[in-house]
């Protein structure tokens, strides 16, 4: 029994019923909404869905998918005109928090990346890309050089790692 009243105390757990209510409810909206557009909805709807059910999947993809949801979100918060040349039916204080809770939905799915970084000790995409502009942005080169140095340090100890168990094995023949 203590199973099942466990999940009440992990974050995870109000993350994905949070995302799954959105979702919900912006579907509700869509359907009783008769102005409501499938090209506006649709991409929310897709995107806390996606945030309810695999929240710790496809980290790079979904939070390009969130920055461009959050983007457009405040576009339509600040001008009420969305991508699209026609005005949103979205209201404009739920696109207003929306943009919020995109920005929430980023910095968890950073949060993801780092901690599965750490474990794997292995670049992703999106850490190369930083650790390539990180330098401009400082207008330095001392932590490209660093990165590059730490990166040919973490080689040289996998091609150690690697050889050690083969040289063990030979010796036992």
């Amino acid at each position: 029994m203590a199973s099942i009243w466990a999940q009440f105390k992990d974050p995870e757990f109000y993350y994905r019923l949070y995302n799954g209510g959105v979702a919900l409810g912006v579907t509700y909206q869509l359907v009783t909404n008769p102005a409501a557009s499938i090209l506006e909805y649709g991409p929310d709807i897709l995107l806390h869905g996606y945030e309810a059910i695999y929240p710790n999947s496809a980290n790079e993809v979904m939070i390009c998918a969130n920055f461009a949801r959050g983007i457009q979100a405040g576009m339509a918060f600040a001008t009420n005109i969305a991508f699209v040349p026609w005005h949103t039916t979205i209201p404009k204080i739920a696109n207003g928090l929306d943009v919020l809770n995109h920005a929430g939905n980023i910095r968890r799915r950073l949060a993801n990346l780092s901690a599965h970084n750490a474990e794997k000790d292995q670049p992703t995409m999106v850490g190369r890309v930083l650790s390539y502009l990180a330098p401009r942005w400082t207008k330095g080169t001392h932590l490209r050089q660093e990165v590059h140095s730490q990166s040919k340090e973490t080689l040289k100890s996998k091609e150690i790692s690697h050889r050690a168990p083969k040289k063990a094995q030979m010796g036992k023949n």
